[in-house]
């Protein structure tokens, strides 16, 4: 879901839009001209699926995300961190 003309919802649960997993966060991402950035990565499992399937619907390339940008360590922000270095090779950049 197009937010601004570089930043896009990607993922949201029960509290939100139900985009993926229903225990997510609202997981955004952030096109960069290329390189994206994932701002929390929800809780991972078959959220990572479908946060994938939105990137794609949305017109990015799930392979361009390059970084994750977890605002803090609770699994429904950060879950998905390994999903995402695993297929993709995402750095991880954490808050304290």
């Amino acid at each position: 879901m197009r937010l601004t003309d570089r930043v896009y919802l990607v993922g949201s649960g029960a509290n939100g839009f139900y985009l993926s997993h229903a225990s997510d966060c609202s997981v955004y991402a952030v096109d960069c001209d290329g390189p994206i950035v994932l701002v929390d990565a929800g809780v991972g499992y078959e959220g990572t699926d479908l946060i994938w399937q939105n990137l794609l619907r949305d017109g990015l390339d799930p392979n361009s995300v390059t970084h994750l940008l977890l605002t803090h360590k609770h699994a429904d922000h950060s879950g998905g961190a390994v999903d995402w270095h695993e297929r993709v090779g995402a750095k991880t950049m954490a808050t304290a």
